[in-house]
């Protein structure tokens, strides 16, 4: 995913987009040159949809991506999503084994494990989305 900010120099101001996986990292402005830190988030990181899913919060983060808490909007049910990093959808191991990890999930059916709903590719993220469930990791 993205976050959108603002250049932090008054006499700029030009809205600026950075990975996720930027967050708390130094990126300079491309129109005034101005060096910055990215935001840990912004309101408009709540405001962003992957297909049917709009997202809602950032749950955690691990070495293969992001996982929010969304709402799928057709069915009207929280679910997590596991997104890609950016760094990792260009790796094809990183592929192969996200995928790998979503099918095999999938094909599980336990009290005690996590049901995966889907796995999809939207604007060159990949992501699948898994149940929700409330409380500690």
């Amino acid at each position: 995913m993205f976050i959108k900010f603002q250049c932090s120099n008054p006499q700029c101001g030009k809205p600026i987009t950075a990975p996720d996986e930027y967050a708390g990292r130094k990126v300079r402005c491309s129109h005034c040159k101005t060096n910055m830190l990215v935001p840990e988030n912004t309101q408009d990181e709540q405001a962003q949809r992957l297909g049917d899913y709009e997202l809602v919060r950032k749950l955690g983060k691990g070495g293969m991506g992001t996982v929010y808490e969304a709402l799928q909007t057709k069915l009207k049910r929280r679910v997590a999503l596991k997104v890609l990093s950016s760094r990792s959808s260009k790796d094809d191991t990183f592929l192969a084994r996200f995928e790998r990890e979503a099918q095999s999930a999938a094909a599980l059916n336990h009290p005690n494990i996590i049901q995966v709903y889907d796995i999809c590719e939207e604007r060159g993220h990949r992501f699948f989305a898994m149940e929700y469930v409330e409380g500690a990791t």
